[in-house]
């Protein structure tokens, strides 16, 4: 859906209106939905680890001796 402008929405009737507020409404639960599971993964992640993420990337890189 389109952003619209004030103006855009004045003229509209209604049952139009009531129809675009019903489609946000079922977008912004959705997406609520969407961050509350992004969040919850991230949490996971966050306390599967004794050390953090960047403390892993670290300890994952090899360390080669020079010869």
């Amino acid at each position: 859906m389109r952003l619209l402008k004030r103006e855009e929405l004045l003229p509209l009737d209604k049952e139009t209106l009531v129809e675009i507020i019903l489609q946000l409404q079922e977008q912004v639960q959705a997406l609520t939905k969407r961050v509350e599971e992004l969040e919850s993964q991230l949490h996971k992640n966050s306390c599967n680890s004794l050390l953090g993420a960047s403390a892993k990337a670290y300890q994952s890189t090899p360390i080669i001796p020079s010869v």
